[in-house]
């Protein structure tokens, strides 16, 4: 593990400068599509009132081994989101309340099928919190249990929006077998390989994202 922590800091400046260049580009390119899913996620609240609720939702997550706010679209009904902001931070993961349908707005189901509640993660991207590509940022109690188990990467790199264990999605691959993967390759690519690597895998996400197979 030691070995691998030593990734190349000329590797972790490319892939993170890379990074906040491509989140600026694609806020302005897409800044057309997230107006008009506010304005869809307002007007649906105006029309029914179970769709009322903050347009984004936050929840803690580990990156890095520190502690940051992971930005989504919301996606649930009022009802839904009343049972669950009064709990304490941490406690639950509003992606474990996207799973039944019931629970979802009609904007929500929308949002999900297209993986466009993701989209706000961009934000994250571009405050440094996480990167396009890398294992899942967890939920403080998930990345605990890990930590206990020995499973440390997450706290030695930097998580992404998408990686090798979301562009699997619905294949029998174990994800924190893939997420181990990425991690080695991060910690003994070049940076150039590992730019281009990156690059392999966002366009594995974009194929995945026009299959419109969000769950």
């Amino acid at each position: 593990m030691e070995r691998l922590a030593r990734s190349p800091k000329c590797g972790r400046n490319l892939k993170y400068t890379a990074d906040k260049v491509l989140a600026l580009v694609l806020l302005w390119f897409f800044s057309p599509l997230l107006v008009v899913i506010i304005i869809g996620i307002k007007l649906e609240g105006l029309i029914f009132k179970e769709a009322r609720g903050p347009v984004l939702v936050s929840e803690p997550r580990i990156s890095e081994g520190k502690e940051f706010r992971f930005y989504k679209f919301r996606k649930v009904k009022r009802s839904v989101w009343e049972r669950v902001s009064h709990k304490r931070p941490g406690s639950f993961s509003f992606s474990e309340l996207q799973h039944d349908p019931a629970n979802l707005t009609h904007m929500g189901k929308i949002l999900k099928k297209f993986y466009l509640d993701e989209f706000p993660q961009i934000l994250n991207v571009l405050k440094g919190d996480i990167s396009f590509v890398g294992p899942r940022a967890h939920p403080p109690k998930v990345h605990y249990r890990e930590i206990k188990e020995g499973i440390m990467y997450r706290n030695i790199m930097r998580c992404g929006l998408t990686g090798l264990a979301a562009v699997n999605k619905g294949l029998d691959k174990d994800w924190n077998l893939l997420d181990a993967e990425y991690f080695k390759r991060y910690s003994t690519y070049s940076p150039l390989k590992l730019l281009f690597y990156d690059l392999w895998v966002m366009a594995k996400t974009v194929e995945l994202v026009f299959k419109a197979k969000g769950y």
